[in-house]
């Protein structure tokens, strides 16, 4: 999206996806099981599912649509707009 990355999927089941968190859950998100900091990415507030079960699956998908706004919300206003109409 605009050249950013969202969410990052392996490309074998060896882990979960990787995904951008507001700061104010990251500390409690990587304290839960099966959640780490994203390697490379952690100080940018980036998580690692090691395991698929450490989130139920709505609030998996609650996470991902978080940070495709908080991507979104760091792009040009053109940009935005850009998606917005797409």
């Amino acid at each position: 999206m605009g050249g950013k990355m969202l969410c990052v999927l392996p490309d074998d089941a060896s882990t979960g996806p990787c995904f951008k968190v507001p700061d104010e859950d990251f500390l409690a998100l990587t304290h839960r099981p099966g959640i780490k900091p994203a390697p490379y990415l952690a100080r940018a507030r980036w998580v690692l599912l090691n395991d698929l079960k450490a989130l139920p699956d709505a609030e998996l998908m609650a996470a991902i649509r978080t940070s495709y706004a908080l991507i979104k919300a760091k792009l040009p206003k053109k940009t935005q707009r850009d998606i917005d109409s797409a």
